[in-house]
């Protein structure tokens, strides 16, 4: 049985689980080495793709971008 090899999406998603109710900036994503595994450069654009996507909440302070995990009640509006 061949194990594969994590993605980026799923690493995001585990690593706005651990911090539900946090604002997580994206450069924090860039070269993360996390336990579920490592996520280089393109995790920042991997997490923007998943905010326009819907799967993840965005928002934007001066220069900043900072992502975390949608609530139940964002989801249902």
């Amino acid at each position: 049985m061949k194990l594969s090899k994590p993605t980026y999406e799923s690493i995001i998603f585990k690593v706005l689980d651990e911090r539900p109710n946090d604002w997580i900036p994206s450069y924090d994503f860039i070269k993360l080495n996390t336990k579920w595994g490592w996520l280089g450069s393109s995790a920042d654009r991997i997490a923007r793709y998943m905010a326009e996507d819907g799967k993840i909440e965005r928002k934007r302070e001066g220069k900043y971008t900072y992502y975390s995990k949608k609530t139940k009640q964002q989801t249902l509006l």
